[in-house]
């Protein structure tokens, strides 16, 4: 019997070896896996932001694949062991310097008024400057073309008194109401940007203050940790000057932002918060405004809390009224805001292609590369569809945007049925147009330069860095619609905030944090090489998902260079890189 009781007590042994080994295999492999992904696509994206095509098998992009791989291994690698010294309370105090325990006995991060105000205060204050410099804010071409409809003026054809629902209704409610406020007041709509714009500012610092505590209080991330991401926040000039500008993409992280931290709350308590009927009415408020401030919006809102449901991460009475608030927040946004809001408004409702306008023009470079082969009637489908016809969108093409091939509207809607299916079976057909295309258009969010015009058709063609875009800093407006009402804003001291962003986005080893591949691409899949490595990877998938749906959002552009897209990403890159550090609850 003993000898029976040896010999079982060897083979548990044995078998927990082996599943442990298996299991440090996996923790090996995968971590690798994630690195040779990014360097795949980040070598085609620079291929193809080079040569407009991707080759994959070409000298020139197993080189890049090459050079990529190794140079991730040790950037991935570097940074985890870099982090690791900030990701352990225990680190406060046995290796602080009298400097940081200074700050730590200042900056607590705990979910206290105080600590709330401190934290936020620091960011705000880090902010003034670009503030003072860009006041009373800037406003985008396309903000303008809203505003204007709100005064009556005509803009995207409509006739005066009618708003195009091509942007967001409720911002040009929201922006229209501000500065239509102060003029009746006023007689001026600039101290309605202006006390919009400060508002945002301190809207922002609170949010992004109480985020950091949050991550410090409730996931147990040091202080250490904590004050890196209070620096980002307050030091990094792309924040300030983007929350600067009246634009829809910062009205809708005005919403989103509050939202995915009361999701995480959410998470990370089964869903018992909802229990509080203040935080519920908030939760559900943020998600309705989430889903109207952006037309991505609702694909993550929805899909969060849909994901959430079929997980075993809440009780059934909390899945229960979670599907009550997604059914709520479809209604409302959906179908209540549409049908009440637009008559009275207004609204002319546009037939929006949004979600083609990358199929579309993945279509426009099978019609460039393969017009020969494509067949009449193909080529009656999509003349039928597109505003532009077969022909014109072949010879319109231009591999870093849409905006030549795709406009906003269809034609024929009907045609849809017939175009999806073709769309497929072209992709079989021609799989090479197909990838040079969508890693055309999409190469700036993967790689670390760029065409240097973003109607660039020719090969070769002069390049540049891959930056954060910074057209935003001067007030640009339509001359024939809000140029009609428009005032003079900008000054010298728009001139000046231009020059200093300039000069810090040139600082060696400080225009690292300039680059937009960065946030899109980079860090992304760093997060998940973390994950991954610290086997963190059931739960953590679920607190990932607003962040992972807006970065796939990103592919549904027109083109990879605007900055305000993927400014979501930016902001919630010291929370995303949090994540892995944060105590286990998975």
């Amino acid at each position: 019997m003993n000898r029976y009781h040896s010999l079982l007590r060897i083979t548990e042994s044995t078998r927990a070896s082996k599943v442990s080994a298996t299991h440090g295999s996996k923790a090996r492999l995968l971590p690798n896996i994630i690195i040779l992904i990014a360097a795949i696509v980040s070598a085609w994206a620079t291929s193809a932001a080079y040569t407009t095509a991707v080759r994959p098998f070409s000298a020139f992009a197993l080189a890049l694949c090459a050079i990529f791989f190794f140079f991730y291994i040790g950037l991935f690698y570097g940074a985890e062991a870099l982090i690791h010294r900030f990701s352990s309370i225990s680190l406060d105090d046995t290796f602080s310097t009298p400097v940081v325990k200074k700050l730590n006995q200042f900056y607590t991060f705990t979910l206290n008024t105080r600590s709330i105000i401190v934290s936020s205060a620091t960011i705000s204050i880090f902010w003034i400057p670009w503030f003072i410099l860009l006041a009373p804010g800037v406003m985008s071409w396309d903000t303008g073309d809203q505003v204007a409809q709100w005064f009556g003026i005509s803009a995207f054809g409509m006739q005066p008194g009618q708003i195009n629902a091509h942007h967001p209704v409720m911002s040009t409610v929201i922006f229209g109401s501000v500065l239509k406020i102060s003029k009746s007041l006023l007689g001026t709509y600039i101290p309605g940007l202006f006390v919009y714009t400060l508002a945002k500012l301190l809207v922002f610092s609170t949010i992004f203050g109480f985020a950091l505590n949050y991550a410090h209080s409730r996931w147990n991330i040091s202080r250490r940790f904590s004050l890196l991401g209070l620096a980002f926040f307050a030091l990094l000039p792309v924040i300030p000057v983007y929350l600067c500008i009246m634009v829809k993409d910062v009205l809708h992280l005005l919403f989103l932002a509050p939202w995915i931290i009361m999701f995480f709350e959410g998470l990370r308590t089964h869903w018992e918060s909802l229990k509080s009927v203040g935080f519920t009415i908030a939760f559900l408020g943020l998600s309705v405004m989430s889903c109207l401030t952006r037309q991505t919006g609702a694909v993550i809102v929805i899909a969060c809390l849909f994901f959430a449901i079929f997980t075993r991460y809440a009780t059934v009475i909390a899945r229960l009224l979670l599907g009550i608030l997604a059914i709520l927040t479809c209604a409302i946004s959906m179908w209540i805001f549409p049908h009440y809001a637009y008559p009275a408004l207004q609204v002319v409702p546009t037939d929006s292609q949004q979600i083609f306008v990358v199929p579309l023009q993945i279509t426009a470079r099978a019609a460039k590369d393969h017009r020969a082969e494509i067949s009449d009637a193909d080529k009656n489908v999509i003349s039928k569809l597109n505003i532009y016809s077969f022909d014109q969108m072949a010879d319109q093409y231009t591999p870093y945007s849409a905006d030549a091939v795709a406009m906003g509207r269809f034609n024929d809607r009907s045609q849809l049925k017939n175009y999806i299916p073709l769309w497929i079976r072209q992709g079989l057909r021609y799989p090479g147009s197909y990838l040079n295309a969508f890693m055309s258009v999409n190469s700036s969010w993967f790689a670390f330069t760029r065409a240097s015009d973003v109607k660039a058709t020719d090969v070769p063609h002069t390049m540049e860095s891959n930056y954060i875009a910074d057209t935003y800093i001067r007030t640009n407006t339509n001359p024939d619609t809000f140029g009609q009402i428009a005032e003079q804003t900008n000054s010298s001291r728009n001139d000046l905030a231009d020059k200093l962003y300039n000069s810090i986005r040139m600082i060696p080893g400080i225009n690292i944090f300039f680059y937009e591949s960065l946030y899109t691409w980079i860090i992304p899949m760093f997060v998940l090489f973390t994950l991954a490595r610290q086997r963190k990877t059931r739960k953590s998938l679920l607190y990932l998902a607003p962040y992972v749906l807006f970065l796939l959002s990103l592919l549904a552009m027109a083109n990879s260079v605007f900055a305000r897209f993927m400014l979501a990403a930016v902001l919630l890159t010291p929370i995303m890189l949090m994540l892995p550090y944060r105590s286990a609850d998975e």
